[in-house]
């Protein structure tokens, strides 16, 4: 995990939210870069928090106290769930909080598509993966992550996942992106907790 000095991450919050803050003309000068500071402070400078963190201010115009609340909300969600214990994942517990902060947001769909997303390698996805036509094969395997009727509109679906940057821009002729390995653990290891289904670790 690429871990941002506390200057830099407030810098690029600020420079790729356009200095979205609370949006409030009576707010005192500088009360955007606390907010920010706030923000990198609850990510963990994680260079993946701050980032999933500018794409869901963004895409939804939150103000930076609004992004705050629901990170809040998140972390109180998660908090205690002993799936998300650093010692066991291996990574902070920020990682899990500015996820499901996203996901949360996510539209219904959108979430189902992601869901099915975290079960794939973590190497580049053509888009046509999920666009393109499948055999009947194909489906049927399938089928068992992918939601009945998911695939007749799944191309809308990917840009909520571009916008929350829970999956990275589609690169190249094939348009391929990517879900970051810990973002696709994070959505495993949810989806298994919310069954009851989670297995053990070693």
């Amino acid at each position: 995990l690429d871990l941002l000095t506390e200057n830099a991450a407030v810098e690029f919050l600020l420079e790729v939210t356009k200095n979205r803050n609370s949006l409030d003309p009576e707010r005192g000068a500088g009360t955007d870069r606390q907010l920010a500071v706030q923000i990198t402070r609850c990510v963990g400078q994680l260079a993946l928090g701050v980032v999933q963190a500018a794409g869901t201010i963004n895409t939804l115009r939150l103000s930076f106290e609004d992004y705050l609340t629901k990170w809040a909300d998140s972390r109180t969600e998660l908090l205690e769930a002993p799936e998300f214990d650093p010692q066991r994942m291996g990574y902070p517990r920020s990682v899990a909080f500015t996820w499901f902060t996203s996901y949360q947001l996510l539209p219904p769909d959108a979430k189902m598509l992601f869901d099915a997303l975290c079960w794939l390698s973590a190497e580049p996805i053509p888009e046509s993966l999920v666009t393109g036509p499948w055999t009947d094969q194909q489906w049927n395997e399938a089928s068992a992550v992918v939601p009945g009727g998911l695939r007749q509109h799944s191309a809308k679906l990917l840009i909520p996942l571009y916008d929350f940057s829970l999956a990275s821009s589609p690169q190249g002729r094939k348009r391929s992106f990517t879900v970051h390995r810990l973002v696709q653990e994070v959505g495993k290891v949810w989806q298994l907790k919310r069954e009851g289904a989670i297995p053990g670790r070693d």
